[in-house]
């Protein structure tokens, strides 16, 4: 797993991942916002995680 050594995982993240935990530290100035960036990026995080857990049962399965 890459990074898995590395003290500071951030550094090994996609651009795209920095940016966004980049706009949360430094740009989100309200709780709500923060909470509807939350609640986004948590769908999304679980809709993919069902994706990956039902691809590893197949995989495990055939």
């Amino acid at each position: 797993m890459k990074g898995f050594n590395n003290p500071n995982p951030f550094a090994d993240m996609p651009k795209s991942v920095k940016k966004t935990l980049r706009y949360i530290i430094q740009d989100v100035d309200s709780l709500e916002k923060l909470a509807q960036i939350e609640t986004l990026m948590n769908g999304f995080i679980q809709d993919r995680k069902i994706v990956l857990e039902k691809q590893q049962y197949k995989d495990q399965n055939s």
